[in-house]
């Protein structure tokens, strides 16, 4: 049996850490980068073996030309392991000077620098040296330089973006690197110096400036950066809330973004330190005294670390060093959360598909961060803050490694996932896993009594062991078969031959049992069953008349079963089979109600066989009733299993030994007197699938399968047509009518719950009484209710899609309330969803749409900025399934 489980069934919790918060640790940068000249603008790169440190500096160099402000850009690296055990500003190596001695921009000052993946724009000072130049030796341009195969190009202006007559610098590209955003004092702004920004058509080239709506004041803003956490940054002498220039020089402030004619462009800005604020309160962090991000003297050049847990700034507040120097610092994590969906699916050894792929939640699962190691347990379906820009492997031993399984991951054998940088504040990545999951086969265990013991006494129903035939010759003295003269206990010495077969029961059933049981109990106790399948046979010979055994001249001419009724299954067209005592065994048709000779009535395959096919029925029925017995006596664990209801009982007789006549040609065969027993051990999903048909052949009904389009069965592997054969069971409580425990039905359905079997009480010596009184009074003893068995369900299908998330209120008025404003902005498909976390704290959720992509929830955003703004939201919805 095999088991894939492929991960969409989940329940929003509350979001936990992956690893443990770390402590907001940082300060500025030691003597190897900073000096006591101007440094500032750092821009840092992630390397697999180092990362490096761009900044630009006036520190002296050689060969510089002698002018008054002179700047170069520098850098510092150090091993990207120092990520994980070093605080960001340390570590730091020292400064390098970049020489670009082919560039004729060499010998020109160089201000701030941004990086992409196609280029590095960059502010110098204006080339005086040509004839068509203009302005003033100390205004600054914008300069690129584009990838090509063979490296960069020489650095160009981008004369369609810079102003002859004004000052462009620092400049910064979106993580698109499609939109570029530069200082400029040039006319048309809000005053002073303010944040402008170009767009690359598709030809490449850059549109007209504009200046930037909702930021520019008549103050001064600086340096602005696109954050890798999806929010803008920028530094300003203006105080937002006080409207007027503040009295503490420049402060870093943060934005968020918002569509404007079709451009990402920064809205709502923030003070950086009543953001980083809010954000520690939001994951649980505590801010140092010591670590401050603004500061009473200019703070500027801010810029988020590639995977969001640092920023580094300039500032010139009081230090060791003179001028402006580069400080560098923790943040509390932005939320980008990683999601891990299982999804299961059962196939039968063959390969052919008995529960289609099925998603799984709360399955326990490990992931371990590549570059630290750090590891960390986490569950299926449920959401965990990562880091960006970082790979995480996902192990799947905490299920995949359980005893009773052998398991593989489906495709690739290790499951990893590059947490990439995200998209806005709080990003998802949901990775789905398919995993082939193998069941440990546990062989069964089978019995064909083919030797020459006579495993049954002539015409005899019970099996020849000691316990048997002890109570076999009390009822014989009793007068138990004066009626019936088809036993014959005269051919052997069957209590002699009573301890051989005990012996053989032993060795070759009871033992072997015991050693497997107590898998049950170490490891799969609550999974597993035991199905015990017998079939039954006679001799050649039908029924005799009683002639062969003059001691007991009262049977003689007499057919009659004396035992308990019992149910036996099913005849060949489906009629409900019961032996009921006193029966004439030679009888081949009979009413199922014996007490109505005009009902229905019941026919045997081969016409009875002169009586040998109920004979072969009762013998797998009452070998049953003392294997049970037995088992019981030797195995606590046995009789654990049983009375919980996790022993299953298959019981069939063939009649006439039709094999063994052709090989031995006896018509008084013992060894056709034999019995066949296979013990075998399956899971819930097998129990309604699995038989054992005549001969031994384990057979999966294949009427039972259940194919899934979206994941087919492998083309090697033949679905045969259903087989036809009937699944027996001991398990229905008593009837008023009188019939007894074995029963073929029709093949179960997954969901339903299997029957098991019922506490068939054995025939005791003392309770032996004579044929009469047995004839007179037929009691049978109590037999419970057999216990539930937990089988699961059939899987629901379960409709995902996308959704558009707008906020989580604490209270359901206020979620309401805004879902109200939604509606009447025509917003559709508004819910509120109760939330409980980990912890029980209930919350509101304020969502809308079902969409089929995640394209389609993002194009319904662009129409809801009226509404977003209505209900007072600061960032447009986000998206989730």
């Amino acid at each position: 049996m095999k088991k894939i489980i492929s991960i969409l069934i989940f329940i929003p919790l509350l979001c936990t850490y992956l690893f443990a918060s770390e402590e907001l640790t940082g300060g500025i940068l030691d003597d190897k980068v900073n000096s006591d000249h101007e440094d500032y603008g750092a821009y840092l790169i992630f390397g697999e073996v180092n990362d490096t440190l761009f900044f630009t500096s006036s520190r002296p160099v050689k060969n510089r030309r002698p002018i008054a402000m002179a700047a170069e850009i520098f850098f510092s690296v150090r091993p990207a392991a120092d990520r994980m055990t070093k605080p960001i500003n340390k570590g730091w190596g020292k400064a390098q000077r970049i020489v670009t001695e082919a560039s004729r921009i060499a010998q020109f000052t160089r201000g701030s620098q941004a990086l992409s993946s196609d280029r590095i724009i960059f502010a110098a000072e204006r080339d005086m040296s040509t004839e068509n130049a203009s302005g003033t030796s100390y205004l600054f341009d914008l300069w690129q330089m584009t990838k090509r195969q063979d490296g960069f190009s020489l650095p160009e202006p981008i004369d369609e973006v810079n102003d002859v007559d004004a000052w462009d610098s620092q400049p910064a590209l979106s993580t698109d690197g499609k939109t570029l955003f530069f200082i400029s004092n040039r006319e048309g702004g809000s005053g002073g110096l303010d944040i402008w920004y170009s767009v690359r058509d598709a030809s490449g080239k850059w549109t007209a400036p504009l200046p930037v709506p909702n930021i520019n004041t008549p103050g001064d803003e600086f340096s602005p950066h696109c954050g890798t956490d999806g929010r803008f940054y920028f530094s300003t002498n203006w105080d937002y809330e006080q409207n007027e220039k503040g009295d503490r020089g420049k402060d870093i402030y943060r934005a968020d973004y918002n569509t404007i004619n079709g451009v990402q462009l920064p809205v709502n800005p923030i003070n950086l330190d009543d953001a980083i604020r809010k954000d520690a309160e939001t994951y649980g962090l505590a801010i140092p005294g010591d670590i401050y991000y603004n500061s009473e003297a200019d703070d500027e050049f801010p810029f988020i670390t590639p995977d969001r847990t640092g920023i580094f700034i300039t500032s010139n507040r009081e230090s060791s060093y003179d001028k402006r120097d580069i400080y560098a610092f923790k943040l509390p994590k932005s939320r980008i959360m990683l999601r891990v969906l299982v999804r299961e699916k059962i196939l039968d050894a063959n390969g052919n598909v008995l529960v289609p792929a099925t998603l799984k939640s709360g399955l326990p699962l490990n992931i371990v961060d590549e570059a630290s190691g750090v590891s960390k347990d986490i569950l299926s379906g449920e959401n965990y803050d990562v880091d960006a820009d970082r790979t995480y492997r996902i192990e799947f031993t905490k299920f995949v490694e359980e005893e009773c399984y052998q398991n593989k991951i489906e495709g690739p054998h290790e499951m990893k996932v590059l947490a990439a940088r995200p998209w806005g504040p709080d990003t998802l990545y949901t990775v789905e896993a398919l995993i082939t999951r193998q069941k440990i086969e546990i062989p069964p265990i089978v019995f064909h009594s083919t030797d020459t013991l006579p495993y049954f006494i002539t015409g005899y129903w019970y099996p020849n062991t000691s316990k048997n035939i002890g109570i076999y010759r009390q009822r014989e003295a009793s007068g138990f078969f004066d009626e019936t003269g088809f036993v014959d206990s005269t051919g052997h010495d069957y209590d002699f031959i009573s301890g051989r077969i005990d012996d053989v029961f032993a060795e070759r059933i009871y033992k072997p049992l015991e050693e497997l049981l107590p898998a049950f109990q170490d490891f799969c106790q609550d999974t597993l069953f035991l199905k015990v399948t017998i079939h039954g046979y006679t001799d050649p010979r039908g029924l005799s008349a009683g002639n062969e055994h003059p001691y007991r001249p009262q049977s003689r001419y007499k057919r009659v079963y004396g035992d308990e009724t019992v149910e036996v299954g099913v005849d060949a067209k489906g009629s409900d089979l019961v032996i009921p005592n006193g029966i004439d065994m030679f009888k081949r048709k009979w009413p199922v109600d014996p007490n109505d000779k005009n009902g229905k009535w019941v026919s045997l395959p081969d016409e009875g066989e002169e009586g040998n096919v109920l004979l072969s029925k009762l013998r797998a029925y009452y070998t049953f009733v003392t294997f049970d017995r037995d088992m019981r006596e030797r195995s606590p664990i046995y009789s654990q299993l049983r009375d919980n209801g996790r022993v299953i009982l298959d019981a069939e007789g063939f009649g006439i030994d039709k094999d063994g006549y052709k090989e031995r040609n006896l018509r008084d065969d013992p060894q056709s007197r034999r019995i066949e027993i296979y013990v075998d051990i399956l899971r819930p999903e097998e129990i309604s699938t699995h038989k054992r048909i005549k001969g031994g052949t384990e057979l999966v009904m294949k009427s039972q399968l259940i194919q899934n389009e979206d994941t087919p069965v492998a083309p090697d592997k033949k679905v045969e047509a259903p087989e036809k054969k009937k699944v027996t069971e001991f398990n229905k409580p008593k009837k008023e009518e009188p019939k007894a425990t074995i029963k073929i039905k029709e093949p179960k359905k997954p969901e339903d719950e299997p029957k098991m079997l019922t506490n068939q009480k054995p025939v005791k010596l003392e309770e032996i009484k004579p044929a009469k009184e047995i004839k007179e009074n037929i009691s049978k003893p109590p037999r419970p209710l057999d216990p539930p068995v937990d089988i699961p369900e059939k899987p629901k299908k379960i409709d995902l899609c996308w959704s558009l998330h707008y906020n989580n209120y604490e209270e359901k008025k206020g979620a309401d309330d805004a879902a109200d404003i939604l509606r009447t902005h025509g917003v559709k498909d508004v819910r509120v969803e109760e939330y409980f976390d980990n912890f029980g704290t209930r919350s509101y959720r304020l969502r809308s749409g079902c969409y089929k992509t995640a394209n389609d929830a993002a194009a319904e955003i662009k129409n809801l900025r009226e509404a977003v703004n209505a209900i007072g939201l600061n960032s447009k919805p986000s998206i989730v399934r």
